[in-house]
């Protein structure tokens, strides 16, 4: 199976065991795939663990979880295959915030590949793919003036 047909089948299970309802607007695709176009390029090793990027708008989901998160990174198990399959969510309304944030959501669901649990280890995680980010790219990514 490729990574598309991988993906569309994490996005099946999602939908269908989450009660997921993903956002399928072109033009909001459009801006999502544009602010993410240099994360493969600067985090390979990460990017190449996911098998499906998706959209989703907070108000429309049924979990309390989804109604109130920018993002979600999600791992689910399949038998058929003996593997986990990863995908990390992020919401439109984070999609329409800044670039910078919605890129800063990117990056977080990224860390939790390596460090699912918040805590010390991973808001190191969260920094160091920052600052790999503004590295490559130049850009600093802030918020309302507070360096994030």
């Amino acid at each position: 199976m490729n990574k598309v047909e991988r993906g569309k089948r994490v996005l099946e299970c999602l939908a269908r065991q989450d009660n997921v309802i993903f956002c399928t607007d072109p033009s909001e695709r459009a801006i999502a795939k544009q602010h993410l176009s240099r994360m493969p390029e600067i985090f390979p090793d990460y990017i190449a663990q996911l098998d499906a990027v998706y959209l989703y708008r907070q108000s429309e989901q049924t979990s309390p979880d989804w109604k109130r998160c920018d993002g979600m990174n999600t791992l689910k198990s399949n038998t058929a295959e003996g593997r986990l399959f990863r995908a990390i969510g992020l919401s439109v309304e984070a999609l329409h915030d800044s670039p910078e944030y919605f890129k800063s959501v990117f990056i977080h669901e990224l860390a939790h590949i390596a460090v699912q649990e918040h805590g010390e280890k991973f808001n190191q995680t969260v920094s160091d793919l920052r600052h790999t980010y503004q590295k490559q790219t130049g850009e600093p990514l802030t918020l309302e003036g507070m360096e994030i």
